[in-house]
């Protein structure tokens, strides 16, 4: 009985990690000298069930020494079982 049980609990928690959303930035540079462009690669990945509201980026528009040139934009694209978003942003550093 205590096998069923822990068997039961073990699936439950396995479809419970499979919901979960998953988000990476990556830059397209290691090095940035002041007034240079770089991209920032966004990634989003989550499941099926998973519904995306809204992905706020404000906060880039209210940093310092970031100026954010362009941005694509949201690309869908399935990877079974989960949906994976991306965007990229152009920024430019300055000197604060």
């Amino acid at each position: 009985m205590r096998r069923i049980i822990c068997t039961i609990l073990f699936l439950i928690s396995a479809q419970w990690l499979l919901a979960q959303v998953s988000v990476s930035a990556a830059l397209d540079s290691t090095q940035m000298l002041l007034g240079d462009q770089f991209k920032v690669h966004l990634n989003i990945n989550y499941d099926t069930d998973v519904k995306i509201q809204k992905v706020d980026l404000s906060v880039l528009e209210e940093a310092e020494a970031i100026e954010m040139i362009g941005q694509t934009g949201w690309d869908t694209l399935r990877k079974r079982p989960e949906y994976v978003l991306q965007q990229d942003l152009t920024l430019m550093v300055f000197d604060s």
